[in-house]
């Protein structure tokens, strides 16, 4: 559960729909009535059964993940069955980190967009 800071920059763009398990909707058993896509950063505790959600659904996705999750057997399997796509980031991103707000340092890890149905190409940068 986040703030919904994503959301709200793409919500400028009057194209979103969001959803929070605060307000009574679990994405493991929720789906909005109309929907194109998901673009959004998982939980990282879930996100091996999150990213099989996003495949199961069948729709566009671009998740943002830390890199560590190409190195996973559990995600590479679903890769392997569905296909993947990839975009690379040349920075870090400046996550808001809990009980320090942006003051802190941000994330201490790479993260890359995984993506499927989503980028015109396979690998980008």
């Amino acid at each position: 559960m986040g703030e919904g800071l994503l959301f709200s920059e793409l919500s400028d763009y009057n194209v979103t729909v969001g959803s929070d398990i605060l307000y009574g909707e679990n994405f493991f058993n929720y789906e909005p009535k109309k929907w194109d896509c998901i673009i959004t950063n998982p939980p990282y505790g879930i996100k091996f059964p999150w990213i099989e959600r996003c495949y199961e659904l069948g729709k566009p996705f671009a998740l943002l993940v830390p890199v560590e999750v190409l190195g996973s057997s559990q995600a590479q399997s679903l890769f392997k069955k569905y296909g993947v796509e990839i975009m690379l980031l040349d920075m870090r991103v400046d996550f808001k980190m809990p009980n320090q707000g942006w003051g802190g340092k941000g994330a201490q890890f790479p993260v890359l967009w995984l993506c499927w149905q989503f980028l015109p190409e396979k690998l980008m940068f």
